[in-house]
Order: C-alpha cells, then structure tokens, then sequence
C-alpha cells in the first residue's frame, strides 16, 4: 500500500491518512490539528505549536496563494492573464467563480495531462511570473468549466479563472495544492519547508503539484452543470 500524502497549500498543511496534520503557513507548521480517521474534517486535538515565532508564515507576496520568487513577482504584473487571477491572489476571503470576471483558456500540447499542466503553469508562474512556454491562450471556456480533456492528437486545456477548480456547493475557488511522502514526520516536513524558504525555492524537495479530482459538472462535454 503506498504511503499517505502530506498536502499543502498557503493555508495548510494535511497528511492524508488514517490521521492528518493541519497547519497554517508555508514557512513551518504553525497550528497542526490531529484529524479524526473517521470524519477527516472534525478536529480532534490540538498537536504541535509554531516552530519558530520569528519566521512569517505566509508566502511572499503575501497577497499571492503560492511562493513567487523575485523574478516572479516582479514579472506577473505584465502578464494580463495572470494579473488578479482568483486561484493566484485570493486576498483575504475564498472568490467565488460567480463573482469571477472570465479569463483566457491555456491549451497544451498533445500528451499534456491535467496534471502535467498544473504542474507545468504552477512553476511558470512561482519560478518566473510567466505562462507555460509550451502553452498557448485561448477563448474563454463555459461558464463554470475549467477543464478540456486532452485527445489523441491534442492536450488538455484549462480554465485561467479557476485552473484547480472550484467548490460546486459553495463556488469558492480552489488555490494550489503540492504534496510530499505521508510517511515523513511533522519534523522532516518542516525542515523541507524551511530549506526551500531558506534556498528561495518554490517547492519543497520531493514536493509535486497535486491535480484535484474534479467534478464531471466542471469538466467540458460532462453534459452536467454545477
């Protein structure tokens, strides 16, 4: 049986097992909350307080969902698709794709998959503020699709508005999600994020962008709606 997954985002930091961690920012693990093996989203205790107090938590710029580098930052304020994107610049609250102004599509080459892509747009833009050299823009999808299966001879395409999706009940739209070995302890996660902060690095060693399972009603040709 493969390990559990260790997930995390701006916001958390979640081993996907019988047990999980919760943790607030990408610096160290703040707040880590024990989750119970039955109902994932109860928590149930209290685990482990903030490593180092000097150490800002939240990733830089603070108003992006992943770390930018310099480069980065100073580069995504010439790239109109990328310019206040929802998924990439939250701000305080959760956006709604409802409320979300429509943005251009990114069509990959043909054997991109979903999650090729994902990883592929999430280190253009935290390594240099920048699309997929690879990928190139496109119209808009449907509202409320974020997602064009690849075919054999093209690769996928996806929604810039909400490229890892969105919540169907709420409408909240989903940040960036990377994940590391579940079977590494609190302690070697936290020494990873702290090395990759410490190198200027936008991923943690042995940390890969995780593709959510989306639902049929965001996915183009589903014939669902959300």
């Amino acid at each position: 049986m493969s390990p559990p997954l260790i997930r995390l985002n701006s916001r958390r930091v979640v081993l996907a097992a019988s047990t999980a961690f919760l943790a607030t920012g990408l610096g160290g693990l703040a707040v880590a909350q024990l989750r119970s093996p039955s109902q994932p989203t109860n928590v149930v205790a209290i685990t482990v307080d903030r490593v180092d107090p000097a150490q800002p938590l939240e990733p830089e710029p603070s108003s992006s969902s992943i770390r930018l580098s310099a480069v980065a930052a100073n580069n995504i304020a010439n790239v109109p698709a990328l310019v206040g994107a929802p998924w990439l610049f939250p701000g305080d609250s959760s956006p709604r794709i409802t409320a979300a102004a429509a943005r251009p599509s990114l069509a990959f080459p043909a054997g991109t998959t979903y999650g090729d892509a994902l990883q592929q747009l999430y280190m253009s833009v935290a390594q240099t503020g920048s699309l997929p050299p690879a990928a190139k823009l496109g119209p808009p999808l449907r509202e409320g699709k974020v997602l064009i299966r690849a075919t054999a001879t093209t690769g996928v395409i996806i929604d810039l508005r909400a490229p890892w999706g969105f919540d169907p009940d709420t409408g909240a739209i989903a940040t960036p999600t990377f994940s590391l070995p579940g079977d590494w302890t609190p302690q070697r996660v936290e020494t990873a994020i702290r090395a990759a902060r410490e190198a200027g690095s936008v991923l943690p060693e042995g940390a890969f962008i995780e593709a959510p399972v989306l639902p049929e009603c965001e996915i183009e040709g589903s014939g669902s709606s959300c």
